[in-house]
């Protein structure tokens, strides 16, 4: 899976989760602005989660007598959501424990090199202004 599959995972995800958890009417510019998304991504997003049967689009008349749209989220849109939730989570996790390598890999180096250690619990303060300094005078 790509980013752009990622990203869409998680649009769906946030969508799902938006109108599961609350009983108000959106529009899909207010889901727009909710989820920091574009009104097209939006409208798409919305409009294949209903072709997937996880939510229903209902039509109504609000009170500036125009055409507006209730979403509903349906029992496989609770189940798809939940799929979305242990799928986004086990990934986060795997990038949490490539991170993880990372720092105490630089961490080492820097314990080799430097004779410190950041990011642990061990590192006292004189250490982290130790290593502060260190980081500016190689900038300069």
């Amino acid at each position: 899976m790509n980013d752009n599959d990622h990203r869409d995972e998680e649009v769906r995800l946030r969508l799902l989760k938006v109108l599961n958890s609350s009983e108000t009417e959106w529009t899909q510019r207010d889901l727009a602005n909710q989820l920091g998304i574009s009104l097209g991504k939006t409208n798409y997003c919305v409009r294949e989660l209903a072709r997937a049967g996880y939510i229903r689009i209902r039509r109504f008349r609000n009170s500036k007598n125009k055409l507006a749209y209730a979403y509903a989220i349906t029992s496989i849109g609770i189940e798809e959501q939940f799929r979305l939730l242990v799928h986004f989570l086990s990934r986060k996790f795997r990038e949490f424990e490539v991170l993880r390598k990372e720092i105490d890999e630089i961490n080492d180096e820097l314990l080799q090199k430097g004779g410190l250690r950041l990011g642990s619990k061990k590192a006292s303060k004189l250490e982290t202004l130790q290593a502060n300094n260190v980081t500016r005078h190689i900038k300069d």
